[in-house]
Parts: structure tokens; C-alpha cells; sequence
């Protein structure tokens, strides 16, 4: 076993993949977060009928990068 390596037979690159996939998730949910907020409140509270696409397009798009993030954790996993 080479030094740094983890315990588990896990390959270090499998590992720096999976750390930059929850960075790009974590950074995409943040911004669909903050645009689902405007576009519920633009939606709800001013009327704004395209807010409303807003937060729906936000939702899916959150989702997406979980679902992303998720298939590529199995993968990895072999599962």
C-alpha cells in the first residue's frame, strides 16, 4: 500500500472525483437555493408570473445535480 492511500482499496483519484463533485453539487444547490427563494417570493408576494418558472426551473435543476452527484457515487461504489 503506497503512503496516503486509503484503507478501505479505494483509489486516491476516486476519492479527489467524489470531493469535486459534492464541491460543484454544493455550489449549484446554493444557487438554485437562492433562485427558488426569489422566484417564490416574486411568484407569490408580487405576482410575477415568470417567477414562478423561476422556482420550478430552480427545483429541477437542484434535483438534477443530487441526482447527478448520486449516480456518480454509485459508480465509483460499482454498485
Amino acid at each position: 500500500m503506497t503512503a496516503g492511500a486509503p484503507s478501505d482499496g479505494r483509489a486516491t483519484g476516486d476519492v479527489a472525483i467524489q470531493q469535486r463533485r459534492l464541491i460543484i453539487t454544493l455550489a449549484i444547490t446554493g444557487v438554485c437555493a437562492l433562485a427558488a427563494i426569489a422566484g417564490i417570493v416574486g411568484g407569490m408576494a408580487y405576482h410575477i408570473g415568470w417567477m414562478t418558472w423561476l422556482f420550478l426551473a430552480a427545483l429541477l435543476v437542484g434535483f438534477g445535480a443530487h441526482l447527478w452527484f448520486m449516480v456518480g457515487f454509485l459508480k465509483c461504489r460499482g454498485g
